[in-house]
């Protein structure tokens, strides 16, 4: 029986800008209220709509600085001629006595990794037409680096940074864009996994739901081709938990004002950080033999993925927490702590960090549980461990997911770019 995973292409539709009405074009229609203000550095939604205008707010997200300019513009001594010579003259010598093709040096793989996820990147037109979102392909990529860096994890890298940079968009969606209406919408199109369920969606979304779409099937086929299992069911999921019961409820949380007590907020965050969603995925690019008892583990979200995700979203929290609230996005874990205590925010920062501390110790102990267990690989393990540890790293100074460009810049040349 063959297999048929559906690809459509992907609409022509015009860019997304950025909000560039101002309040004396607003209409004059007495049904419209503005509820918030609008500062230099900050623009915040407008949350009531009249005569289908939409004043939406914006978070200012700086673009991408990986350009094509800019990558050309960056010099190594590795690029002159001299050294293509060199590499040329033992390529053709390690033929000669090896009888075999040479592999190619890993920076230069990873460059090759690098441009042809870039291809992907733009096939999609998510960068290009959804521009109020984050573009950070690279910076994804960093992080699937630093979920498994060894050489054989090479499809997990290329798998993973595709998912990240997923998330990253649809996380804009739901914090940034999209109104309630809208966002209930793509939900539960999203729930249904139908692609003629798109009509009712706006363009910008049915952009994103075709690229989220064709992806995942296109990593179900490699997998059912691969491994011989189906894990489109697991796969939408946790699409289906990301959104519905973590993104969705921060948006309803903001539409109503709502404050959620810390309990509350880390109840959802761990969730809405995606970590879980990643491993599940990390678990099939990584696995060489997957089963059904472990996907059905994963999905119900066992203690590692819980511990991993917990210090994932505590760590961004305690870097972008500032940030995210000039932005009138939901109260972080930071801000509920404050509310529920009456703490300081020095206080709540370090009791953050105290919580962070606790969930490493509770993951190296459910570790050593399964580190007895066949149920995971070791490989698998360490991917969860690295997980949180890349995120230490992402959010040790800023947030640098967001801001690319200092740190998350500096690592990236010297890892991909400019290797020592």
């Amino acid at each position: 029986m063959r297999m048929s995973i559906l690809h459509l292409p992907l609409p022509l539709y015009p860019p997304i800008s950025h909000l560039t009405s101002t309040q004396s074009n607003l209409p004059s229609s007495p049904n419209f209220y503005v509820l918030c203000q609008m500062d230099k550095t900050s623009m915040v939604l407008i949350r009531k709509v009249s005569h289908n205008f939409i004043v939406r707010r914006s978070a200012n997200y700086r673009p991408p600085i990986w350009k094509h300019e800019f990558i050309q513009s960056l010099k190594s001594e590795f690029m002159e001629e001299r050294c293509f010579n060199k590499r040329n003259m033992l390529i053709r010598r390690l033929k000669m006595m090896l009888n075999k093709e040479l592999l190619i040096g890993d920076s230069l793989k990873g460059l090759e990794v690098v441009d042809e996820l870039k291809r992907w990147w733009k096939s999609t037109g998510l960068g290009e037409k959804l521009e109020f979102a984050r573009d950070r392909l690279m910076a994804n990529f960093f992080w699937s680096v630093g979920m498994g860096c060894e050489p054989h994890l090479g499809y997990l890298r290329t798998m993973s940074t595709k998912i990240a940079s997923l998330i990253t968009i649809i996380d804009d969606v739901y914090d940034v864009y999209g109104t309630l209406d809208e966002l209930e919408l793509f939900t539960d199109v999203v729930e249904r996994w139908d692609i003629a369920a798109i009509d009712s969606l706006p363009n910008y979304m049915k952009i994103c739901f075709i690229a989220l779409h064709n992806t995942i099937n296109d990593m179900t086929f490699h997998a059912a081709k691969d491994h011989g299992v189906n894990v489109i069911q697991y796969f939408k999921k946790m699409w289906i938990d990301l959104c519905k019961k973590a993104f969705l409820v921060e948006a309803k949380w903001y539409y109503t004002n709502y404050k959620p007590t810390f309990q509350e907020y880390l109840d959802n965050a761990w969730i809405s950080v995606s970590g879980s969603l990643l491993l599940l995925h990390a678990y099939v690019f990584a696995t060489n033999s997957i089963t059904i008892e472990a996907l059905e583990c994963l999905q119900d979200y066992p203690h590692i993925i819980q511990h991993s995700s917990v210090i994932f979203c505590l760590a961004n929290d305690l870097a972008s927490s500032s940030e995210e609230a000039k932005r009138g996005e939901v109260t972080k874990s930071i801000q509920c702590y404050m509310n529920d205590t009456g703490a300081s925010e020095q206080e709540a920062r370090r009791c953050i960090k105290d919580f962070i501390m606790e969930s490493w110790k509770k993951m190296n102990e459910e570790v050593q549980t399964l580190n007895s267990s066949p149920l995971f690989s070791k490989g698998f393990i360490e991917i969860a461990l690295n997980l949180a540890r890349v995120s230490h790293t992402v959010y040790q100074h800023r947030d640098g997911h967001t801001v690319e460009d200092y740190e998350t810049m500096d690592r990236v040349l010297s890892l991909f770019i400019e290797p020592a």
